[in-house]
């Protein structure tokens, strides 16, 4: 399979590969992702792109994984032009088991100087699929049917809070309880790639609605905005990906044993996990936003705690 980047093989040494992702400020991936003005290439859409790329060194009908994603620098398209970023792919020395391989990602770009600037580090395994595991607890229950009376933010709130276009506006409903953040995947989202109506490697509106459930937690429980650092791990499970039929929900607690980390599961409605991500940390936005909206979303994701 292309993927939604289809990276362009540049060259190969011993145990490395370098591969071109194009970028389009025109496609939603870029265009409805402008935090500061500029169209900023998500962490998610990295998560992506190397995971396409590590998957042409590996095999088809084997999953990935992502473990130790590292976030260094985003990518900001700035300039005018084409834009681009180069995948590198190294294979770890030693034994490899067919059924079970393993690369150190990154992912950069060279600067007009010519010097190279890092974006994105992660550890790529491909195994065979894990089994869906069942998350229907009583909490994600409540989450699946809560109680008409219990009160949701919505959308609009959320986003005029949230920078995010139309493509990534993926949260439709968000309840605070049990010192949780519960949302609902917003139905019928329009395409984050116009040209690519196929599956990907990692889902990664998927992975979007996680973070920002994550986000909506933080807020919730500190008041502050917060931006990806770093994530231990992200196990995909079913393979929901493009249109994400059905009801869809996301469970974002912070991690029992590291406070400053979160947990996110993305499940649907049955219970069946379709997304894990593990101990997703952040660190304070590097510029200011609308301290009046930010109390006030706070507010309302207080106000639907029992």
């Amino acid at each position: 399979m292309d993927g939604l980047f289809a990276p362009i093989a540049l060259r190969e040494s011993a145990g490395e590969a370098h591969y071109a992702i194009a970028l389009d400020v025109e496609e939603p991936y870029l265009d409805d992702h402008r935090p500061g003005g500029h169209p900023l290439f998500s962490t998610v859409m990295g998560i992506e792109a190397l995971a396409e790329a590590a998957r042409r060194c590996s095999g088809e009908g084997m999953t990935p994984r992502l473990r130790e994603v590292c976030v260094l620098k985003p990518y900001i398209a700035i300039a005018p032009g084409p834009h681009a970023v180069e995948a590198v792919i190294r294979v770890p020395a030693g034994p490899r088991d067919a059924s079970n391989a393993r690369f150190d990602c990154s992912l950069g770009s060279v600067e007009p100087s010519g010097a190279v600037t890092e974006h994105l580090r992660a550890h790529v395994e491909f195994a065979a699929p894990a089994r869906a595991p069942l998350l229907a607890t009583s909490k994600h229950r409540q989450a699946v049917g809560p109680p008409p009376t219990r009160r949701t933010v919505g959308a609009d709130e959320v986003y005029r809070l949230f920078f995010h276009g139309p493509a990534f506006r993926v949260i439709a409903g968000a309840q605070y309880r049990d010192a949780r953040m519960q949302c609902r995947l917003a139905p019928g989202l329009p395409p984050i790639h116009r040209g690519w109506p196929g599956p990907s490697e990692m889902a990664p509106r998927l992975i979007e609605f996680a973070l920002q459930s994550a986000g909506l937690l933080e807020l919730a429980a500190s008041g502050r905005m917060m931006i990806p650092h770093s994530i231990s791990a992200i196990e995909r499970f079913l393979p929901i990906d493009v249109d994400h039929q059905g009801a869809i929900f996301a469970t974002a607690g912070f991690d029992a044993e590291d406070p400053a980390a979160v947990n996110i599961d993305v499940a649907d409605a049955q219970g069946r996990g379709i997304l894990h991500v593990v101990r997703y940390r952040t660190e304070p936005l590097p510029f200011a936003v609308n301290a009046v909206a930010a109390d006030r979303l706070r507010e309302l994701l207080l106000a639907t705690a029992p």
